[in-house]
């Protein structure tokens, strides 16, 4: 893999989200069950997006593919999503699954909406009839370029698509550009030392309220640009924290977990921030 310049914090944004499919909530019912969380990145073209979700491709509890058709998907990735062998959907580009007729794209992402949220527990649609023992729940890791995400905002907003996955957006400014150059004039390749390993025990990870309190203002705006309230945005937020306390072997989020996700948060937006 070509080395990834300037992309060590999307890497590590996507660690985070995939060690989320691992951190036990407590649902209304007070019954303690997975949330995957979602993430897209949006950038230009050529700027690293596939091969930052390709970093994480060969993950056991990943499914990677670059198109869904609805029949196999259900048939035959349903079933192992339900057994907890699939924890998450890694599209590289989420238009080579939506870009289908108009009807068949909405449908299309009403399934992610769906499956992505408050999980599936019964399926009939594309003809086809689905009914698990259990809700069908996983997260989805996905990008589109910049131009793409422009075109399609305003459907996403009132479908209310974009509410339920955690934005990453960024452009190179140009001595990141010059980096990258120099990189593939080298013909380096990827020595990235950011890790992939995700702790695969699921666990309850706690954040104290002062802490998750200070998380508000950020999910309130980034929940504002785009005509919601933020509130799934907090939840997100507050499963980042916790996710970083997993990764460095902590139940409990501490200062330092929120601090990394405060960092981390001036691309978790539709600004496009550089880097």
């Amino acid at each position: 893999m070509a080395k990834l310049v300037g992309l060590n914090r999307a890497i590590e944004l996507t660690r985070l989200v995939l060690q989320t499919g691992f951190i036990k909530e407590t649902t209304p019912e007070g019954k303690k069950e997975v949330f995957p969380k979602s993430l897209c990145l949006l950038a230009n073209a050529e700027s690293g997006k596939t091969s930052i979700i390709e970093k994480f491709s060969n993950l056991p509890f990943v499914h990677y593919t670059n198109d869904i058709s609805p029949k196999p998907f259900v048939d035959f990735i349903f079933p192992e999503i339900e057994r907890g062998n699939i924890r998450f959907l890694a599209i590289p580009d989420i238009l080579n699954c939506i870009e289908k007729n108009k009807t068949t794209r909405q449908r299309t992402i009403n399934l992610f909406k769906s499956l992505i949220e408050e999980g599936i527990d019964n399926l009939e649609t594309f003809h086809i009839r689905y009914s698990p023992n259990k809700k069908v729940r996983c997260g989805l890791i996905t990008a589109i370029t910049t131009d793409s995400y422009r075109d399609i905002k305003s459907e996403w907003i009132r479908n209310g698509f974009l509410s339920r996955v955690i934005p990453f957006s960024y452009s190179f400014q140009p001595i990141t550009i010059e980096k990258i150059f120099q990189a593939i004039n080298k013909q380096e390749t990827e020595t990235d030392t950011i890790p992939t390993k995700i702790y695969r025990t699921e666990c309850e990870v706690s954040i104290p309220y002062e802490l998750a309190q200070r998380l508000n203002a950020i999910a309130t705006r980034i929940g504002n640009s785009i005509g919601v309230y933020g509130l799934r945005m907090q939840k997100n937020l507050m499963a980042l924290c916790k996710a970083n306390a997993l990764l460095n072997k902590r139940k409990e989020v501490t200062e330092e977990d929120l601090n990394n996700i405060l960092q981390i948060s001036a691309w978790i937006n539709y600004n496009f921030n550089p880097i």
